[in-house]
């Protein structure tokens, strides 16, 4: 068991992260940019209806770029930096190659935004707007949602070594044990989605 100060030290450091993410989180509201670039959420939405007409897996892509972005040291844009001679970028860390996509989006509502309001919506802003948007306009189609849910599920049950991707009923719950009954069957296809 560890002593009491370490645990002290820890439940404060756990205390001034989430004050530091709490306010942070009350900086960017609807509406804050509504005196220095009236018209930045609007854009912003624009740009990503626009994306996801074109590809509906970019708003999937842009909430992925958020999530990366924001979860383990705060919201800060360092997602979209790239590499330089003497830094390397994260687009191009090992972790996020052939993982993150959609850069391209992010960079077309930036430019968007350049055009109308120049220097004053941050990239770290600009991403959680367009996250915001994405889920919110995917959501808006219940059609799309679910055909690209069903297409993703197909997608899943068609994994050539099922030990490597399996489909569960319940992902709370642990896989069986190997020959444990449920186990998803090699080659099931759909079968597995019934299966757990």
């Amino acid at each position: 068991m560890a002593p009491p100060r370490v645990g002290l030290l820890l439940a404060l450091a756990l205390c001034l992260a989430f004050a530091r993410a709490d306010a942070a989180v009350r900086d960017l509201k609807v509406g804050y940019y509504a005196q220095t670039c009236p018209r930045a959420e609007e854009i912003v939405r624009r740009v990503m209806a626009r994306a996801l007409a074109r590809e509906a897996r970019s708003v999937a892509s842009v909430m992925r770029l958020q999530f990366h972005d924001c979860f383990v040291n705060g919201c800060d844009g360092s997602v979209l930096m790239d590499a330089t001679p003497t830094m390397a970028g994260e687009k191009e860390a090992l972790s996020n190659i052939n993982s993150l996509r959609s850069f391209e989006v992010v960079d077309e509502v930036k430019s968007a935004l350049e055009e109308q309001c120049p220097g004053i919506v941050s990239c770290a802003d600009i991403i959680i707007m367009a996250a915001r948007d994405a889920v919110v306009l995917f959501s808006q189609n219940q059609d799309a949602f679910f055909r690209a849910f069903i297409e993703g599920m197909v997608k899943l049950g068609e994994l050539q070594n099922p030990r490597k991707g399996e489909i569960r009923r319940n992902c709370r719950v642990g896989a069986p044990a190997a020959g444990e009954a449920g186990r998803a069957v090699p080659g099931g296809g759909l079968l597995n989605l019934v299966l757990r």
